[in-house]
Protein backbone atom coordinates (compact mmCIF):
# COMPACT_ATOMS: atom_id res chain seq x y z
CA UNK A 1 0.00 0.00 0.00
CA UNK A 2 1.36 3.45 -0.84
CA UNK A 3 2.50 5.42 2.18
CA UNK A 4 1.25 8.80 0.94
CA UNK A 5 -1.84 10.05 -0.87
CA UNK A 6 -1.64 9.81 -4.66
CA UNK A 7 -2.94 12.12 -7.34
CA UNK A 8 -5.45 10.74 -9.85
CA UNK A 9 -2.90 9.52 -12.41
CA UNK A 10 -0.70 7.81 -9.83
CA UNK A 11 -3.74 6.13 -8.29
CA UNK A 12 -4.83 4.86 -11.72
CA UNK A 13 -1.32 3.51 -12.41
CA UNK A 14 -1.24 1.80 -9.00
CA UNK A 15 -4.67 0.28 -9.56
CA UNK A 16 -3.75 -0.79 -13.11
CA UNK A 17 -0.84 -2.73 -11.67
CA UNK A 18 -2.99 -4.40 -8.98
CA UNK A 19 -6.00 -5.11 -11.15
CA UNK A 20 -4.28 -6.09 -14.37
CA UNK A 21 -5.75 -3.27 -16.42
CA UNK A 22 -4.26 -2.96 -19.88
CA UNK A 23 -1.30 -0.58 -19.46
CA UNK A 24 -2.71 1.59 -22.24
CA UNK A 25 -5.62 2.32 -19.91
CA UNK A 26 -3.37 3.66 -17.15
CA UNK A 27 -4.15 7.07 -18.57
CA UNK A 28 -7.81 6.78 -17.73
CA UNK A 29 -9.62 10.03 -17.26
CA UNK A 30 -11.82 10.92 -14.35
CA UNK A 31 -14.86 10.65 -16.61
CA UNK A 32 -13.96 7.14 -17.82
CA UNK A 33 -16.81 4.78 -16.93
CA UNK A 34 -16.17 1.83 -14.64
CA UNK A 35 -17.62 -0.33 -17.43
CA UNK A 36 -14.19 -0.43 -19.12
CA UNK A 37 -13.40 -3.12 -16.53
CA UNK A 38 -14.60 -6.70 -16.79
CA UNK A 39 -16.25 -8.38 -13.81
CA UNK A 40 -13.01 -9.96 -12.54
CA UNK A 41 -11.23 -6.60 -12.72
CA UNK A 42 -14.08 -4.97 -10.79
CA UNK A 43 -13.70 -7.58 -8.04
CA UNK A 44 -9.93 -7.03 -8.01
CA UNK A 45 -10.50 -3.28 -7.89
CA UNK A 46 -12.61 -3.71 -4.76
CA UNK A 47 -9.84 -5.76 -3.14
CA UNK A 48 -7.24 -3.15 -4.17
CA UNK A 49 -9.41 -0.40 -2.68
CA UNK A 50 -9.38 -2.34 0.59
CA UNK A 51 -5.55 -2.35 0.42
CA UNK A 52 -5.76 1.43 0.28
CA UNK A 53 -7.86 1.43 3.44
CA UNK A 54 -10.99 2.69 1.69
CA UNK A 55 -13.34 0.09 3.20
CA UNK A 56 -15.97 0.73 0.53
CA UNK A 57 -19.36 -0.74 1.45
CA UNK A 58 -20.65 -2.99 -1.32
CA UNK A 59 -23.62 -0.74 -2.13
CA UNK A 60 -21.40 2.34 -2.36
CA UNK A 61 -18.87 0.53 -4.53
CA UNK A 62 -21.69 -0.60 -6.83
CA UNK A 63 -22.86 3.02 -7.17
CA UNK A 64 -19.49 4.27 -8.51
CA UNK A 65 -19.95 5.15 -12.17
CA UNK A 66 -16.60 6.61 -13.16
CA UNK A 67 -12.96 6.44 -12.20
CA UNK A 68 -13.43 9.99 -10.95
CA UNK A 69 -16.10 8.77 -8.51
CA UNK A 70 -13.60 6.30 -7.10
CA UNK A 71 -10.92 8.98 -6.86
CA UNK A 72 -13.31 11.40 -5.13
CA UNK A 73 -14.08 8.75 -2.50
CA UNK A 74 -10.32 8.07 -2.15
CA UNK A 75 -9.57 11.77 -1.60
CA UNK A 76 -12.47 12.19 0.80
CA UNK A 77 -11.60 9.12 2.84
CA UNK A 78 -7.94 10.08 3.18
CA UNK A 79 -8.54 13.71 4.13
Amino acid sequence: MPSTAMDFHHLMAWLADRVGIDPRLEHLGEDTPMTVLDSLQVAELWVASEELGLDLPEDLFASLRTMGDLFYYYETKLS
